[in-house]
C-alpha cells in the first residue's frame, strides 16, 4: 500500500492560505456580477425609456429625481444622476 506524499507543514499552510484567498476573490467577483445584474434589472424597471419615447420626458425627469433622492446605493445614485443629466 502506497501513501501519498504530504507537503511540509509550512507549504501546507501556504496552500491553505492561497485557497482561502482564491475563494475570497471569487466571492468578491461574484458579488460584483450580482450587483451589476441587479442594477440592470432596477434600471429596466424605471420605465424611463418608454416615457421618453412617448414624449413624456417631464414625467421621466420627475421619476428620476425621486429615485435619486430615495437611492441608498452610491453607485446606483451615480447612474441615476447621469441618466438625469442626459434628459437635460
Amino acid at each position: 500500500m502506497t501513501r501519498e506524499p504530504r507537503p511540509p507543514r509550512v507549504q501546507d499552510a501556504a496552500f491553505r492560505s492561497h485557497c482561502g484567498a482564491q475563494r475570497f476573490a471569487f466571492n468578491w467577483g461574484l458579488g460584483k456580477l450580482k450587483a451589476n445584474r441587479d442594477q440592470r434589472k432596477a434600471e429596466a424597471s424605471y420605465g424611463l425609456e418608454l416615457l421618453t419615447r412617448l414624449g413624456r420626458a417631464d414625467e421621466a425627469r420627475t421619476e428620476l429625481e425621486l429615485a435619486v433622492r430615495l437611492c441608498g446605493n452610491e453607485r446606483e445614485r451615480a447612474v441615476l444622476e447621469r441618466k438625469l443629466a442626459d434628459l437635460g
